[in-house]
């Protein structure tokens, strides 16, 4: 996956709270108060959160 598109490649990412380095991607999702997923994407691990939330508002 990604291979052939620089933008869809997996990456480097740094998960702060663990203080530990992963590398491929990471799915985001926002559900509602009842747990009912509305959305959802998978981004390259670099792709900081604030990022994501931003466009689905």
């Amino acid at each position: 996956m990604g291979r052939d598109d620089y933008v869809r490649a997996p990456q480097w990412g740094y998960y702060a709270s663990r203080g530990m380095h992963y590398y491929g991607y990471k799915l985001l999702a926002v559900h509602g108060m009842s747990g009912i997923i509305h959305s959802y994407d998978m981004t390259a691990a670099n792709v900081h959160n604030l990022y994501y939330f931003n466009d689905v508002q």
